[in-house]
């Protein structure tokens, strides 16, 4: 054993080399434990994923092993990202893991980011080839459809003997199947964030072209643009969209506990899969912590939209905001910040000030976020963000889906302009409004309310009704819009 680089850090050099490095923050005063394969048993490389174990402090290295019974399979590498959106979730989820039990991190890459472009085409193959129309998998769930992945993470269940198992996505579809059909005395938990099957009808309705998301920087730029042609587009959506619908039906056969972000997304599927035996469909609202009171009192007000249009949904929000300040002439400036990918519109008082590095540069005191969104479906966590620091959010029906509370700041396009072009009169109730929002969040669905509903999830006791989460709101329907020229007529009343 050898002394580390680092304060608290030892290096011990067998065949897999463990790293124990001291924890300093209150809540993870324990051992991280790093395992790692060596290059040359070509084990990092075929099957392409880390693992990393979390355990409790103890004298003896097999014990420590020994003790990790939490294993949570991941597709996203969320130390690569900052701490927003999906991966603040994931790492939420990660640090309840870290203080109720010892858990263990794998790593899962898809073929396009291990490159292994013939596994890809054979995946592929076997899907659209071998196998009848209504049996074929989504495409993002074949991006991850690689046997040595599969057979890696059998051999790490059998050796850590995990009394949970976490699925980040619906994506893990394969390893899923592979770990119900090998351990089915293991609790399997498969957290969907948003259903997908859902977004992707939407999209279709819409008759845009298809995102790649996060995937894309691994994707080819020549097939990329394919993909996110018209024709291609509109093909890849209605497959995904039935594909999607099929695999999501055999994952709740498969595991114990499905989780989503959103209530109505969870009554979505629940209406979708009907009576089931064995597996739990519930929600788990982000975890709220205002950093901030809303402000009472403005300066000069500044509105703010944050997202790269390389993602379809703010796409779609920074199309309607440039429609909303081109045609109505409005006075107030309006910024957009992130990495666009297409040119920058010139528009009266609309300015592009690229990346933030910290959400701190953008959720300002002065500032309000106007979000409106242009996909239904999961939770906006833009809103959500913007409450933290204290900032007004606007937005319309599909920004406020699962998020009670939030009628007052939900809008049509008519009420955003009326709003935009009376802001002073306006101000007092949206301040109002935001402060209720704020102080309803903080109580229900606090830091500790998230960590008490995933602790009982990875116990295995979770069974969280409606009444546990003040966000169950949901899409007005039909009647929204004769709601929103109510609402109009009484604003200009």
């Amino acid at each position: 054993m050898s002394r580390g680089s680092m304060p608290g850090e030892w290096r011990l050099s067998f065949p897999v080399q463990i790293e124990i490095r001291s924890l300093l923050t209150r809540r993870a005063r324990q051992s991280c434990l790093r395992l790692v394969k060596p290059s040359c048993s070509g084990y990092t490389q075929s099957a392409a994923h880390s693992v990393d174990v979390f355990s409790s402090r103890q004298n003896n290295i097999k014990e420590l092993v020994e003790m990790s019974n939490i294993l949570l399979v991941v597709t996203r590498d969320v130390n690569k990202v900052g701490m927003f959106g999906r991966a603040k979730i994931l790492k939420s989820i990660f640090s309840v893991a870290c203080d109720t039990e010892s858990y263990t991190l794998f790593r899962v890459k898809s073929l396009l980011e291990q490159k292994c472009y013939v596994t890809l085409g054979a995946a592929f193959s076997r899907n659209f080839v071998l196998v009848e129309k209504e049996r074929r998998w989504p495409l993002q769930c074949i991006l991850f459809d690689d046997a040595k992945t599969c057979d890696a993470l059998e051999t790490l269940v059998k050796r850590e003997k995990p009394t949970a198992i976490y699925f980040d996505t619906v994506r893990c579809f394969a390893l899923v199947q592979r770990i119900a059909r090998k351990f089915p005395q293991i609790q399997l938990i498969c957290d969907f964030d948003d259903l997908m099957s859902r977004r992707m009808r939407m999209i279709a309705r819409l008759n845009e072209t298809l995102s790649t998301g996060y995937l894309g920087e691994f994707v080819p730029v020549w097939m990329r643009h394919v993909i996110e042609s018209k024709v291609i587009s509109k093909a890849v959506l209605k497959h995904e969209a039935n594909a999607l619908t099929r695999v999501e039906a055999k994952i709740a056969r498969l595991v114990r506990n499905i989780v989503l972000l959103s209530p109505v997304d969870a009554d979505t599927l629940r209406d979708q899969m009907g009576k089931l035996d064995r597996c739990e469909i519930s929600f788990v609202f982000p975890p709220f912590a205002a950093k901030r009171p809303v402000a009472a009192q403005f300066g000069k007000v500044r509105f703010v939209f944050i997202g790269s249009d390389r993602q379809l949904q703010n796409r779609l929000s920074i199309r309607i905001l440039l429609s909303i300040w081109s045609q109505n002439r409005i006075i107030h400036p309006l910024y957009i910040y992130g990495q666009q990918s297409m040119s920058k519109v010139k528009c009266a008082n609309v300015y592009w000030p690229g990346f933030a590095q910290c959400l701190e540069d953008v959720y300002t005191q002065n500032s309000i976020l106007i979000a409106p969104a242009g996909i239904g479906g999961g939770v906006k966590t833009k809103i959500l963000e913007a409450l933290e620091f204290g900032v007004i959010p606007l937005g319309n029906e599909m920004s406020f889906e699962g998020i009670a509370g939030g009628e007052h700041l939900a809008m049509s396009e008519e009420e955003l302009v009326y709003t935009l072009t009376h802001l002073q009169d306006r101000i007092p109730s949206l301040v109002q409004a935001a402060q209720l929002l704020q102080d309803r969040l903080t109580e229900q669905n606090s830091v500790g309310a998230f960590r008490d509903r995933w602790m009982r999830l990875f116990s295995g006791n979770m069974e969280i009704d409606a009444s546990e989460s003040c966000c169950v709101a949901r899409l007005v329907g039909a009647g929204s819009e004769r709601g929103a020229a109510t609402r109009l007529q009484a604003l200009k009343g």
